[in-house]
């Protein structure tokens, strides 16, 4: 038997043995560490590469990558009545990924990463206003308690108050947009539409300003383009393996593995250091993020947008 049998072996003899419960975890494990490798790769690009010319080549491989399997998709599987439905949801993660990149780039990766998990919290007014669904009091005073942590991390009222968090704050606010657009969208039309009339949309989109304020990658820099897309990728596709075996709710809190992953790689590529009113208000957005997806009927998983 040779060593790469006997890996093999060894490996399918252990995932064998594990629970689907550990299985997923281990899946979210290596889901976290894919986005917060990405958000390395985003933070070394961005430096020199603006966002939107970074979400443009992100969305423009990603549709290359995805080209095979919606190649077998008939013509008659991608028509759609609600092409402005697709065109809502492609415009909310087109600027969740330019919002967000932009602050990865310009703020502290655990103060981006932070404020990012401040989506759960707008999804409470969204589905109020959007969806009419009943919010009861309990929720709300949670999610009221959620936004004073992402005061205490953004700090408004500081000298040192740095606007770029606000920007962060807004990719959070498009990212709950997309959330229910996705909602909205999976009541009549098939995953294989959206992914597709979200992909090329979003290209669409993001070659308007990229071209606007072009500016040549270097090998260097396309090559942390490309791991922006891999990453990102990778990190989706282990969260699908992890929420296909175990209940949302039950990974739910191993999301903020991407917090800790971030503290580590911040401080060791970057030097960063959190400060204490970041660390205080990601214990108050994650308690009250936490609860209220922990306390859904139907927890909403985040599919899109990295």
């Amino acid at each position: 038997m040779s060593k790469k049998d006997f890996c093999q072996n060894v490996l399918a003899s252990f995932w064998g043995s594990i629970s689907n419960y550990r299985k997923a975890v281990i899946w979210q494990v290596l889901s976290n560490l894919s986005f917060a490798l990405m958000a390395v790769a985003i933070k070394k690009v961005g430096e020199e590469v603006n966002s939107f010319e970074i979400v443009f080549f992100r969305c423009l491989i990603a549709l290359f990558i995805l080209a095979p399997f919606l190649f077998k998709i008939r013509l008659k599987a991608i028509k759609t009545k609600y092409f402005t439905r697709h065109l809502t949801r492609a415009f909310f993660g087109f600027f969740a990924m330019v919002c967000g990149y932009y602050a990865i780039s310009k703020i502290p990766l655990v103060q981006a990463t932070t404020i990012s998990f401040s989506k759960t919290l707008f999804l409470i007014p969204l589905a109020l206003i959007i969806l009419r669904e009943r919010i009861n009091v309990e929720r709300w005073i949670v999610a009221f308690v959620g936004f004073l942590g992402v005061i205490v991390v953004v700090r408004p009222d500081q000298i040192d108050f740095n606007p770029d968090t606000l920007v962060a704050l807004t990719g959070a606010l498009m990212v709950a947009g997309s959330i229910i657009s996705i909602r909205i969208l999976t009541r009549t039309e098939k995953s294989e539409q959206i992914l597709l009339y979200y992909s090329l949309i979003s290209t669409i989109l993001a070659a308007i300003p990229c071209f606007l304020y072009w500016k040549t990658p270097s090998m260097i820099e396309f090559s942390f383009i490309i791991l922006v897309t891999v990453f990102a990728l990778c990190g989706q596709f282990f969260n699908i393996c992890s929420f296909r075996i175990a209940e949302t709710t039950a990974m739910a809190p191993f999301g903020y593995l991407r917090l800790v992953f971030a503290i580590i790689l911040g401080f060791v590529l970057f030097e960063e250091i959190p400060s204490l009113h970041t660390i205080i208000g990601a214990i108050i957005i994650i308690g009250a993020t936490l609860y209220l997806m922990t306390s859904q009927k139907k927890p909403t998983q985040d599919i899109s947008n990295e």
